[in-house]
């Protein structure tokens, strides 16, 4: 294929970025876009053809800008590299699928050897009986061949697996708000920009915690050793954890990741830490772009009807979460 064969597909994918101008997304709603619509042009097109590796640059061009910069596509806003990016989400990843991998395709045998055994299995299928019938297997999980082809058992044969991350559990789990756990993730990965990383990027940025006046805001001392932060989170917490609390953000995932608490008090509290990372962020941003400040008391109070507002949404079992959530807030 040329670059004119496969221009259709790129216009069309930045014609679609382009009608999403006027939607205010998160970084969440980017990545569902970019899964349910921009990848699904593509695998169409793949199913068909085997698209050049300048197509799939490209393509992989659009998709990190528009990800990390909306419509603008600004190319120069990338927080996390793409190819770590279409990594599974037990990898440290968003769980995209690479379309690298996707566009692979069997070729053309380039030794005499291949071509041969090829030659003798048509030789074979020709002198075969015609009471016979090849039936087709294809690899599945742990190496066993079945009758019926499974995408997901193909793509995980053809993927390059890399070392699983530890936290993913606590970032990604069933009922969690995707962009709670997607600024989640940015933190696990350090790539959320505080005052530290600001001034390595430009000595004269101001590095002090806007929240507490701290000498220097980094991702430790936002979550949650600053003053302000700590307040926060010990008027939500506190009482849940009771003897295992922590103001610690990584001590928090291990909680989240061990067996120190039962299944409905990881979910809560790990609803909870993701929703007051959110709203902590936001409020040093509100606050660096000249917005009114609010107490901790009035943070907590957002955060708590967040929380409330989530657990009496959940299908089944939500009375119990709600009973724990209030017992550790009001007794």
């Amino acid at each position: 294929m040329t670059s004119g064969d496969y221009l259709p597909l790129i216009e069309k994918i930045r014609m679609r970025i382009a009608s999403w101008t006027a939607r205010m997304l998160s970084f969440a709603g980017r990545l569902q876009l970019i899964s349910s619509v921009l990848f699904s042009l593509t695998n169409f097109w793949i199913s068909a053809f085997r698209l050049p590796k300048a197509c799939i640059k490209e393509i992989d061009r659009l998709c990190s800008a528009f990800l990390w910069s909306g419509p603008s596509l600004n190319t120069k806003k990338a927080k996390v590299a793409w190819s770590e990016v279409c990594l599974p989400k037990s990898e440290g990843g968003l769980g995209l699928r690479s379309l690298e991998e996707a566009n692979k395709r069997r070729r053309r045998h380039r030794f005499p050897l291949f071509v041969a055994i090829e030659e003798a299995i048509q030789k074979q299928q020709l002198s075969r009986s015609d009471d016979v019938y090849d039936i087709p297997l294809w690899k599945g999980k742990n190496d066993c061949y079945r009758k019926s082809f499974s995408t997901k058992d193909t793509w995980f044969h053809i993927h390059a697996t890399h070392p699983q991350l530890p936290d993913y559990k606590a970032i990604w789990f069933t009922h969690a708000t995707p962009k709670y756990a997607f600024l989640l993730w940015l933190v696990v990965k350090n790539r959320v920009a505080t005052g530290d990383k600001l001034q390595q990027w430009n000595p004269q940025a101001i590095a002090s915690c806007i929240l507490c006046n701290h000498l220097q805001e980094t991702t430790e001392h936002l979550f949650f050793q600053c003053s302000y932060s700590k307040l926060v989170w010990e008027g939500l917490i506190q009482k849940l954890l009771a003897d295992n609390y922590t103001s610690h953000w990584r001590e928090v995932i291990t909680l989240l990741t061990g067996n120190a608490l039962d299944k409905s008090q990881k979910f809560i509290l790990g609803y909870a830490f993701q929703a007051a990372i959110h709203s902590l962020w936001r409020e040093r941003n509100g606050r660096r772009h000249g917005e009114s400040s609010l107490t901790p008391e009035h943070l907590i109070k957002l955060i708590d009807k967040n929380v409330r507002n989530r657990l009496s949404t959940l299908p089944g079992g939500q009375d119990k979460l709600i009973q724990i959530w209030f017992a550790a807030r009001f007794y």
